[in-house]
């Protein structure tokens, strides 16, 4: 994960492969408290059931992203999180890739 990374951006990548540029990553969304925090970054969610990011704006939590609602969001690492509604679940998320290497330099 990477917050202002430059990378070379190579054609029909899918996410985790090598030189790709979005890596899809996943968090524990829970029914307790305020959700799992969501480690610094930007990201996009897709639609997902039982899923909801929540915000701390500080006086308060709530919803970011509502239950079965995509969008993009970015975290601070400590005041937003994945929340799940009804039963413990796992928030498939999309980020920039900050940790697939490249297979080679100049590739055609």
């Amino acid at each position: 994960m990477a917050l202002a990374m430059n990378k070379i951006l190579v054609a029909n990548t899918v996410t985790n492969t090598t030189s790709a540029y979005l890596q899809t990553t996943t968090v524990a969304a829970v029914t307790s408290g305020n959700g799992t925090v969501i480690t610094a970054g930007a990201y996009l969610m897709n639609a997902q059931a039982n899923i909801s990011i929540v915000m701390y704006d500080g006086a308060n939590w709530g919803n970011l992203i509502a239950n079965n609602v995509g969008g993009y969001f970015v975290s601070d690492g400590v005041n937003v999180a994945a929340k799940a509604v009804n039963a413990n679940t796992t928030a498939t998320l999309v980020t920039i890739n900050g940790g697939q290497a490249a297979n080679s330099t100049f590739a055609s």
